[in-house]
């Protein structure tokens, strides 16, 4: 797949929609001898400590940090019940230094904002790191985070769907946060409180190449393509139970020209009317597309 890995790299420590910070292109590429103990791992937390005292997180959510090393660099994603953060990162003796990296646009309620810029700033901070019996503790300044290694149990929701899309020209197919984001085609995961951290949605504005900017006809101007491998849904009439993952892509598919920096998405011969096809270098999977909008409260 000729996709190139979309991570720019800025001098400045600034700008609230991505993390910033002061190194160049090939050092955020390239792991310390260290790293080889963090690729493909994800740690959830345990406990976060201010000034000694603990801070406890927002209720319902938990900071979760997922590892990744891919031919075209190292990334750190990392999540705290809101938006998904990303960015490259070079792993030290004793630090995590994080280059500039991008963000969902999920719409959260302002005490997860909050929350997202707290944790935000935290790693803007490239903060040091101890690991002990398969834990993880990170300290900026007066804050001390801890988390535990729960790769074995974490079903995570394959990468190449989950990082920030983009348009035909390359430009970010989703913009801007809370009740200004917009977006031609963006995607998610489903809440850890409603148990539904296994689906992921994709929604594309319709018809494609259109912007959605809000409204109360979201229905009408947006379509939305369900991957729910544990059944979540099933039986509720939500998501039609046709989910493919090891499709094949039909001899008449058409690349939709929106992707990330590892997936594309391409329409079949019903051209999105009851499925979206997201092809990657592992494979094809065929997503339904959901019979209305649905959310978890």
């Amino acid at each position: 797949m000729q996709r190139s890995f979309r991570v720019q790299v800025a001098v400045a420590l600034a700008c609230i929609a991505s993390l910033a910070g002061c190194m160049d292109a090939d050092a955020a590429g390239q792991a310390s001898e260290t790293a080889h103990v963090w690729w493909g791992r994800t740690f959830t937390s345990t406990a976060a400590f201010d000034d000694g005292r603990p801070r406890p997180l927002e209720p319902g959510t938990e900071m979760e940090l997922v590892f990744e090393q891919r031919e075209e660099g190292s990334i750190l994603r990392w999540n705290a019940g809101c938006n998904t953060w990303g960015a490259p990162v070079t792993i030290d003796a004793d630090r995590l230094r994080l280059g500039e990296g991008e963000q969902s646009a999920t719409g959260c309620a302002d005490a997860l904002d909050r929350q997202d810029a707290w944790l935000q700033a935290f790693f803007r901070s490239d903060p040091e790191w101890t690991r002990d019996d398969g834990g993880l503790r990170l300290t900026a300044d007066d804050i001390v985070l801890e988390f535990r290694d729960a790769t074995a149990e974490r079903a995570m929701l394959p990468a190449a769907f989950a990082f920030t899309w983009y348009g035909p020209d390359g430009d970010p197919a989703e913009r801007g946060r809370g009740e200004s984001r917009s977006f031609e085609v963006k995607a998610d995961t489903g809440p850890r409180h409603c148990d539904w951290e296994s689906v992921a949605s994709l929604y594309v504005a319709w018809p494609p190449g259109s912007t959605w900017e809000g409204g109360d006809n979201f229905e009408k101007s947006v379509r939305r393509y369900v991957r729910d491998p544990e059944g979540v849904f099933r039986g509720q009439d939500l998501v039609p139970d046709t989910l493919q993952l090891d499709a094949d892509l039909p001899k008449d598919a058409v690349d939709t020209g929106y992707h990330t920096d590892a997936a594309e998405l391409w329409w079949g011969p019903d051209r999105g009317n009851k499925y979206a096809y997201l092809v990657t270098d592992e494979g094809v999977e065929r997503w339904p597309r959901a019979s209305w909008d649905f959310g978890c409260a």
